[in-house]
C-alpha cells in the first residue's frame, strides 16, 4: 500500500516502517527513523500540493477563482461590494446587449464614476485615490478588514551587537526579523527570569488535515543577565537532523572586568563513538568560530535577514555542497567513522584493553 493523499503523518510512518521492515528484514534504527519521518513528511507534502489550470502551485489557504489564485486585493474588493449591497464582481462578466447612453465620464475612466450602475475596480482606485497617501490608506483599511493577525508587526526593534570579525554581517538583521516579524514563544521556553524567546518558521506545509507542519524554523533567545544572544537554527540539513547554534556573547561589566570583549562561536552537533561496540550517536559539538567552518548550510538564515530568497551561483554551489555532505554523513556510517577518525585520529585498539566484566566472566573461568 503506497502512500496516499489523505494519510496522516503517523499513517505514512507507519506504512514506510512496513516497507523498510518488509525490505530489509529488521527494524529501523534510531538514524533510519529519523529519515523515514523525514521522507513521509515530504511525500505528504507532495501528495497535498494543489495547482492552477496552468500547473503553478497554489495556496489553499488563500482564495481561489476560476481554477486561479486571487490576491488580497480581489478580496478587499468583493468584500466591499457585499457591503454595499453589490454582488461581487465577477471575472469575465458578459456586457448587456442594451447599449448604454455615452457618458464622458464613462469614456475617460473606461467605467461608470456613479455608484448606481455598479462599481468596477478603476472606478474603486480612483473613489480610493490611488496616489501615494491613496495607497497608504487602502493598505491599512485592508489590515482593519483583515483583523489583527493580517498584519505583520511594524518593526520597534533593530540589534545591535558589536563588530567582530568572525561573525557574520547579516548576524543582527537575523536577529532583528526574527523578533520583529516572528511569534513570541517566551512563555512557553524561556528559561530565565528576563529572557525572551522568539520563533520564525523557515519552512513548513499544511498537511490534509489542514494542520500546519513546521519543517524549518529559527529561534532567538536573549538573555541580558548573561549578555547573551542565542540563534537556534532548526533544519534536517545538518549533522543528526538536529540544529546548529550561532551566540553572540558580551558579559556585563563587574569590578573584575569593567570592559569585557565580546564573542562569537557556533556549534552543531557531530558523531561520537559512545561504546567500545562502536555504536556511534550525534551527541558530540563540533564549536567553530565561524559559520564558514560549518558543515551545516548558513545559506537561508543570510537570505532570510536580507530579505532576498536569490542566492548567487557561488552561494547555490557550495549550499548543494554541503547539504550533500551532511546527507553522507547522516545516513552512511563509514563516512561517521571516517569523520571522527580525520578529526580525532584512530580510535584505541580493543586488544589494549582489558575489560573488567571479561576478568571475572568467561575469560576468569578458563584460567585466562
Amino acid at each position: 500500500m503506497a502512500i496516499r493523499a489523505g494519510m496522516s503523518l503517523k499513517e505514512a510512518i507507519e506504512q514506510l516502517t512496513k516497507g523498510f521492515i518488509k525490505f530489509t528484514g529488521r527494524q529501523p534504527e534510531a538514524l533510519e527513523k529519523i529519515k523515514i519521518k523525514q521522507e513521509a513528511l515530504q511525500k505528504i507534502k507532495d501528495l497535498n500540493k494543489v495547482v492552477d489550470m496552468s500547473g503553478q502551485t497554489i495556496d489553499v489557504s488563500k482564495g481561489i477563482m476560476g481554477g486561479r489564485q486571487v490576491g488580497m486585493f480581489d478580496n478587499i474588493f468583493n468584500r466591499m461590494q457585499k457591503d454595499m449591497g453589490k454582488k461581487p464582481e465577477v471575472v469575465g462578466r458578459m456586457k448587456s446587449k442594451k447599449p448604454k447612453p455615452e457618458d464622458p465620464e464613462e469614456k475617460a475612466d473606461g467605467g461608470r464614476i456613479g455608484l448606481k450602475a455598479g462599481m468596477n475596480r478603476r472606478t474603486f482606485l480612483k473613489l480610493m485615490g490611488m496616489t501615494g497617501a491613496g495607497l497608504g490608506a487602502l493598505k491599512m483599511g485592508a489590515l482593519k478588514l483583515l483583523g489583527k493577525q493580517g498584519a505583520r508587526q511594524v518593526t520597534k526593534d533593530i540589534i545591535k551587537t558589536d563588530a567582530l570579525p568572525n561573525k557574520p554581517e547579516w548576524f543582527d538583521a537575523l536577529i532583528t526579523k526574527v523578533i520583529n516579524e516572528g511569534e513570541d514563544i517566551t512563555k512557553k521556553f524561556a528559561t530565565g527570569e528576563r529572557q525572551t524567546v522568539h520563533k520564525l518558521d523557515v519552512d513548513s506545509f499544511t498537511d490534509s488535515k489542514g494542520n500546519k507542519v513546521i519543517t524549518e524554523e529559527v529561534r532567538v533567545t536573549q538573555d541580558p543577565d548573561t549578555g547573551e544572544i542565542r540563534v537556534e537554527y532548526l533544519t534536517p540539513d545538518s549533522p543528526g537532523e538536529s540544529q546548529v547554534d550561532l551566540v553572540y556573547k558580551k558579559p556585563k561589566p563587574d569590578e573584575g572586568d569593567p570592559n569585557p570583549s565580546a564573542e562569537f562561536y557556533a556549534v552543531e552537533s557531530e558523531p561520537r563513538v559512545v561504546n567500545y561496540d562502536g555504536d556511534i550517536e550525534f551527541d558530540g559539538e563540533n564549536l567553530v568560530s565561524n559559520v564558514d567552518e560549518l558543515m551545516t548550510d548558513t545559506t537561508k538564515l543570510k537570505m532570510i535577514a536580507k530579505g532576498d530568497n536569490k542566492p548567487t551561483l557561488k552561494e547555490f554551489v557550495q549550499s548543494k555542497k554541503k547539504k550533500d555532505q551532511v546527507e553522507r554523513l547522516n545516513r552512511d556510517t563509514m563516512n561517521q567513522a571516517d569523520y571522527i577518525e580525520t578529526k580525532y585520529g584512530p580510535g584505541p585498539d580493543p586488544s589494549d584493553y582489558v575489560d573488567d566484566m571479561a576478568k571475572g566472566g568467561l575469560a576468569g573461568m578458563l584460567g585466562e
